[in-house]
Order: C-alpha cells, then sequence, then structure tokens
C-alpha cells in the first residue's frame, strides 16, 4: 500500500528513493551485461554494434523510466541530471 512520509512515497516500507536506487542498479548491471553481449557478437567498433547499442539504451532506458512513471509520477529532476541520487 502506497503512503505519503515527509512528502516521500513509501511502498510496503521501502523509501521512493530506495527503490528508484534498486531499479537503477539493477538496471545498470542488466545494461552492462547485454552491452558485453552485443559487442562479442558483433564487435565492439561495427556499425552494426554502434546502432544495436542506441537502439538498446533508448529502449531500455524509456522502459525503466516508464516503470519509475508508473510507480510515482513525474520524477525527473528528482535527482538532477539522470543522477539518481549518486
Amino acid at each position: 500500500m502506497a503512503q505519503t512520509k515527509g512528502g516521500q512515497v513509501v511502498i510496503d516500507g521501502l523509501n521512493m528513493f530506495d527503490v528508484i536506487n534498486i531499479i537503477d542498479k539493477k538496471s545498470r548491471r542488466y545494461i552492462a551485461n547485454t552491452m558485453d553481449d552485443l559487442e562479442m557478437v558483433l564487435g565492439k567498433d561495427t556499425e552494426a554494434f554502434v546502432h544495436a547499442r542506441k537502439i538498446f539504451l533508448d529502449a531500455f532506458n524509456d522502459y525503466t523510466r516508464s516503470i519509475l512513471v508508473s510507480l510515482f509520477g513525474n520524477i525527473e529532476g528528482i535527482f538532477g541530471e539522470n543522477n539518481f541520487g549518486r
């Protein structure tokens, strides 16, 4: 159940910022593993890798953003320029 606590959303005892940081860490790990796989298959310096990398990163970032917006509404700018509290 979502509640507000000091202007922050709390879901099942997790602070909004904790949830965002967990999602960010997991997505970064997934992205890194996928980029390694793409690099091995396509080769790092190929045009195909550059295009595939851009398509994947754009789509994955849009997907992650849509999850966060679904959970918390518009969170753009909360942490600065795509900084998620780091």
